[in-house]
This record gives C-alpha cells, structure tokens and sequence, in this order.
C-alpha cells in the first residue's frame, strides 16, 4: 500500500477523543477536538496570555511579543507543518492554544521561582511532602484545565486526553538539568493520559521552538541587545542547507542591514528563519514517516490507531524532527540566543525584579492567607471539601493544610498577568489601597 501521511493522524472518524471528566455526545457539525480548541480560545486563562510576559516584560514595549502573540505564531507555524504532513488540524489548534496557558507572570523567572517554592528550596516557607512537590508550566497547564479552568466546582474544561497529551508534552515534563527537583504533584493528571500520545502534539512542541528562535531575536533586535551584522554571522552554519529560496532571503537579509529601517531588517529575518526550520521539518518528518510506513505496511488509519498501543513511545517520538544537520546547527544558534540574550543585562533585570515580586507575594500570603481573593479562599476550602465556610475561619482551617494552602497560592500567583502582580506587590507593599 502507497504512503499515506493521513494514516497517522488522530482522525475524528476513527479515534474515541477520551475525554477527561466525563464522556459527551457529539455534535452535529462540530469535530471533538474544535470543541477543545474553542474552550481554550474562550478561556479566562487564554486572555490572560496578553498580560503575560514572553522573554522581555509585557509592560514595557507595545511591539514586544507577549504569551498570546507567541501562542499565535506557534498556532500558525504548526498548522502549516500539520497540513504538509496530512494530521489533524483541530487537534493541532487545540494543542497550540493551549500549550502555555498554565505560565507564570514573568516568563521563565516566574516557573522557576514557584518550582522553587515548591520544592522547599526557598526559606521561609512551609515544608510541604514528595507527593505534592513541583512547578513547571506546562503541567500547570494540565492542572488549570483539568482541575480548575472555570475555578468554582473544580469542573475544569473536561477537554480530550489527547489535547491534554499534547499540551503537558510540548515542553519536558521535569527540569533535567536539575535532578534535585521534582514535579510529583502532577502525576496524578499524568497518569490518565500517558497513552494519548500524538503526532500533532510534537508538531506544536516543534512549531514552539520555531517561533521562540525568531520571535526572541526580533525583539532582541528592538531593544538593541544583538546587532543585526552579528546576527548574519551566527547564520553562517545553516547555509550549506539552504534552500533556493532561503539563498534569496538570505542575500536580501544581507542588504538590509546596512538600511536604517528596522522593520524591513525584521520581516525579511521572519521570512528566512522560518522558511528554513518549517521547510525542514517538514522534509525530514515526511522522509521518516515513509520509512515507519514501510516498517509496518500500514494499509489505513485503522491500522494504526490498532498497532499505537504496541509502540514503543521513543520509536516514534522523534518521527516528527529536524534533519540531523540542522540540529547540530542550531545547536550552535541557541547557545548563542542564551549567551546573547536571555544573558543580556535587561533581560537579567527583568528576571530579577519578577523574581523578587513573586517571592514577596507568596511570602504575604502564606503570612496572611486572609489577603487571598474570594476565588482562592473558595479554592482552598474546595480542596478541603468544606465550601460553605466564612473567611473569618480561615486560619482555624489551616493548621494540617500547609500543602493545599501551599498550592491555592501557587495556583493564584501563576495565573496573575505581569501588571495584576505588579499592582498586587504595590497593594500588599506600597502605597495603594485597590
């Protein structure tokens, strides 16, 4: 039988989508995995991507990307990858929207200082146990739509495990390069969608990478942190790999750096970039789809979803991939982007104050839980399966439940947008009242 792309895609017709909560009738015009991408979309959380910071804070440039113009672009580079290679783009929408909807306030700063917290790094704060230890945003993202996407009742979104799947696995789900820290409070979301792996879910942890190389380096480029000759020069190792087209950009990109025009600089940098990794991985991913169909002789989509269960998740995890020269190059390219720009001085000022401000907040709170908004007290009483009682009893309620109060405030600070956090440190530490 001819390869067939379609074969591996997690079709409406053919795959049950398993949903999270409870099971749902069908709609009669709506695919299953549209219904999730639509709940997202019309999220509170999703709104809140616009107030929250990508690599340099929301606050301070018009023009500077946030989470949801990230979430945009990762949602459009994936669905060209998708559609190349014949999956589901329901599915891949629904992921994309979806993948950094459990981030912090301030960018990475903000994941890493309450993984911190919550892993009894940080002084001052209760110890909480293995079981409830952990922070990393894409695993908030699970949390946040399973558990508390529309806050009162716990009833979550009851999205797909497939979309869930797709979201928790487009970054790693533990902090590899620091073995001391755990996310075990996760697990319990984990372990009901392990099995629900799919192409489109490693599609849009790609599409992720694309967009944040060129994203990051035009704003970079805006606040002056790399220079635009500098930036020819660090694209130098892709060359040899570049396509008829890339060349074009590429020699045009070259005249534009000596014009004062920044915005002409940018959109013909977009162009090559992008044009380069999307053509790539897509070429490479159809080269390794062809050699998995030939391996099992899949005549259909039912054949398939029938043999996924048997696989071997690391055999086919890295179907979806760049050609191996590329990686190696932008290898190179990445360590130059830390180096250059999350190094740079602004970027470490940025980090350092969303650093501080989230610390002080969880301090205030956990000192005087009676700070919390009505939503985070009904949370934690929610938690402690006694919704009814008065905030006046709050305190007599705590004692045996550091943890659960440990997490309402995690869950409470990683929602904020970078300005909510900054008005609330001003509330609990400066001079305003409301």
């Amino acid at each position: 039988m001819a390869y067939n792309p379609n074969f591996f895609s997690i079709s409406n017709n053919v795959y049950n989508p398993d949903r999270y909560t409870q099971a749902e009738p069908k709609h009669a015009v709506r695919g299953e995995f549209s219904k999730d991408r639509d709940r997202i979309m019309y999220s509170k959380a999703f709104r809140r991507l616009s107030g929250k910071t990508q690599i340099f804070l929301s606050t301070t440039e018009e023009d500077i990307r946030s989470r949801l113009t990230h979430t945009l672009e990762v949602n459009q580079i994936a669905k060209t990858i998708a559609i190349s290679l014949g999956q589901n783009l329901e599915l891949v929408e629904a992921i994309a929207f979806g993948h950094d909807i459990g981030h912090t306030p301030f960018g990475h700063v903000g994941e890493r200082t309450l993984n911190r917290i919550m892993n009894n790094i940080e002084p001052r704060f209760p110890i909480i146990g293995n079981a409830e230890k952990g922070f990393k945003h894409n695993l908030q993202g699970l949390r946040l739509l399973c558990d508390i996407g529309n806050m009162d009742g716990h009833q979550g979104l009851n999205l797909s495990k497939y979309t869930l799947w797709g979201i928790a696995n487009h970054s790693s789900l533990s902090y590899r390069n620091d073995p001391n820290v755990s996310c075990t409070y996760y697990d319990r979301y984990l372990n009901q969608i392990d099995s629900y792996w799919s192409f489109e879910g490693w599609i849009v942890a790609l599409a992720d990478e694309i967009a944040q190389r060129h994203h990051d380096i035009e704003d970079s480029i805006r606040y002056n942190i790399i220079e635009k000759n500098k930036l020819i020069e660090q694209m130098e190792p892709f060359r040899a790999y570049f396509t008829p087209m890339d060349k074009t950009n590429y020699n045009n990109l070259k005249r534009a750096t000596a014009n004062t025009d920044i915005e002409e600089f940018l959109r013909l940098f977009s162009r090559l970039i992008v044009n380069l990794y999307v053509v790539d991985v897509i070429n490479k991913t159809k080269e390794n789809m062809r050699q998995f169909h030939a391996r099992h002789n899949f005549t259909n989509t039912e054949d398939f979803r029938i043999l996924r269960p048997q696989l071997v998740l690391d055999d086919v995890k890295d179907i979806v991939s760049f050609s191996q020269p590329i990686k190696n190059a932008d290898r190179v390219f990445h360590t130059f982007l830390k180096s250059q720009v999350l190094g740079s001085y602004m970027a470490q000022s940025m980090d350092g104050k969303g650093q501080y401000i989230i610390r002080r907040l969880f301090e205030a709170y956990i000192s005087n839980p009676c700070q919390l908004p009505d939503s985070a007290i009904r949370q934690f009483y929610i938690e402690i399966r006694t919704p009814n009682e008065l905030r006046s009893n709050l305190q007599s309620h705590i004692n045996g439940n550091e943890k659960i109060l440990m997490r309402v405030i995690c869950d409470y600070i990683a929602s904020m947008t970078d300005s909510y956090a900054y008005r609330q440190f001003d509330i609990l530490y400066g001079t305003r009242i409301r």
